[in-house]
């Protein structure tokens, strides 16, 4: 579970961190580009929580509000291995 807390939030910084960096310089050709990227990168760490955030043991989804303090499923009661 950590493993999948670390990558979707790596992939979705990365893709905040392209958009903050083109709505801050705002100039040059690659800027659009850049944004869009960071939009589509963003996307898809969101979309790799939807697939991968369940629970090990009755594979329902785990909510993403409170993921970082979470160690027991909120469903069936299991520890989570952080």
């Amino acid at each position: 579970m950590k493993k999948i807390r670390y990558t979707g939030g790596a992939i979705t910084g990365i893709g905040m961190l392209a958009m903050i960096i083109a709505v801050i310089i705002k100039q040059g050709p690659f800027i659009p580009i850049l944004g869009i990227a960071g939009l589509l990168i963003f996307c898809s760490g969101y979309i790799y929580f939807l697939i991968f955030w369940r629970c090990p043991y009755c594979h329902r989804h785990l909510p993403t509000q409170g993921m970082i303090g979470m160690t027991h499923c909120p469903y069936c009661g299991t520890e989570l291995d952080n």
